[in-house]
C-alpha cells in the first residue's frame, strides 16, 4: 500500500527553509506527517502571519474539521484541504466528532507557487480528492523520502520539488486526470470519458450530448460552465494535445496516419490546426527536434 512507508516511520518531517541569496518562486519549507488526536490542534488562517503560503493537507484516516468561510467541513480519508495563508479559515481535530486524524501535508510558497494555488483554488475549490494512483501523491512520496536529507539540497532542488508537486495537482486537475473526475458532476466525467474513447473518429456535439441524456443546446451551455470553453473547441484541444505526443512517440507513424488516429478529416486540416496551435507544422516540429 501507498502509505504503508508512512505508517512504518510514524508521524514527523521537516524541510528546509529558502535562503535569501536567490529570489525562489517555488518553495517547499514544511513537509511530513502526522497524527492527532486532540482538540489542542487548531490553526486560524488569519493568524499565522502576513507572509502568503498555500498549505496541503491530505487525510490518510480519520477526519479532520475545516471551517471555510462560514461553513464547516469534514476532511475525510482520500481528501486534501488546500488553503492559503492569510485567509478566513480554521482547520482543527475534534474528538468528538472524528477518529484520529492521520494526515501528511505540505505547505509550499513563492510568487509562481501562489499565483498557479490561487488558479486551482478558483476552478476547483479547496477541496480535493486524490487517489493512491493519483501523480500527486506520487510526488508527495518522493518529497517525503527527501525529509531526512533535506537540509542538504540546495535550494534550487528544493524549487524544482515544489514546482513538480504543483505540477503534478495539475496534472490530476486535467481532463483525464484523476482529480478531475472528482470534481465534476456526473455527466461531464461521461461525455469527457466518451471524448477520449472516440477521439480517433469523427465526433459530434448532438452525439455526446445523445451519449450523456441531455440536449444538444444544455449539454453545450453546461459544458461551457465547467469546462470554461465549448464541448467542440475541447474536442479540437484533445486530438492536437494527442496528436502532439504521437509525433513525439511513434515514429514510424506518418503525417498523415497521425491525423487519422486523432481524428482529423484529413491530413491538410491536421497541418492547418496543428499551426494554428503550435506555431509550426507537424512535419517541421519532426525534423527541427523541436520535441
Amino acid at each position: 500500500m501507498l502509505f504503508d512507508e508512512i505508517h512504518e516511520k510514524g508521524c514527523g518531517g521537516v524541510f528546509m527553509l529558502p535562503g535569501k541569496h536567490f529570489a525562489i518562486s517555488s518553495y517547499i519549507f514544511n513537509a511530513g506527517s502526522d497524527l492527532k488526536d486532540s482538540s489542542d490542534y487548531s490553526w486560524d488562517g488569519l493568524k499565522r502571519g502576513s507572509v502568503e503560503f498555500g498549505i496541503w493537507q491530505y487525510t490518510i484516516s480519520g477526519c479532520g474539521m475545516l471551517d471555510y468561510e462560514g461553513k464547516t467541513y469534514k476532511i475525510m480519508p482520500g481528501q486534501a484541504m488546500f488553503v492559503r495563508v492569510p485567509h478566513a479559515h480554521r482547520y482543527y481535530y475534534s474528538p468528538i466528532t472524528c477518529d484520529p486524524w492521520r494526515f501528511i501535508f505540505v505547505s509550499l510558497g513563492g510568487r509562481e507557487v501562489m499565483r498557479t494555488w490561487r488558479e486551482i483554488e478558483k476552478k476547483y475549490g479547496f477541496l480535493l480528492q486524490f487517489g493512491e494512483n493519483s501523480k500527486t501523491l506520487q510526488t508527495y512520496m518522493e518529497i517525503y523520502r527527501l525529509i531526512p536529507q533535506s537540509s542538504e539540497l540546495s535550494k534550487f532542488q528544493n524549487s524544482w520539488m515544489a514546482y513538480k508537486f504543483m505540477m503534478s495537482i495539475c496534472d490530476d486537475l486535467t481532463p483525464g486526470g484523476e482529480t478531475y473526475h472528482s470534481t465534476q458532476p456526473d455527466f461531464m466525467r461521461k461525455a469527457v470519458k466518451f471524448i477520449y474513447a472516440n477521439i480517433g473518429r469523427a465526433l459530434t456535439v448532438d452525439e455526446i450530448a445523445e451519449h450523456v441524456g441531455l440536449s444538444r443546446f444544455h449539454f453545450s451551455r453546461l459544458f461551457n460552465k465547467y469546462q470554461g470553453v465549448p464541448p467542440a473547441m475541447f474536442i479540437r484541444t484533445v486530438r492536437l494535445e494527442l496528436s502532439y505526443k504521437t509525433l513525439q512517440f511513434e515514429q514510424n507513424l506518418t503525417v498523415k496516419e497521425i491525423a487519422e488516429k486523432c481524428g482529423f478529416t484529413d491530413s491538410s486540416h491536421f497541418c492547418k490546426e496543428f499551426k494554428d496551435q503550435y506555431g509550426y507544422t507537424p512535419g517541421f516540429f519532426r525534423t527541427t527536434k523541436l520535441m
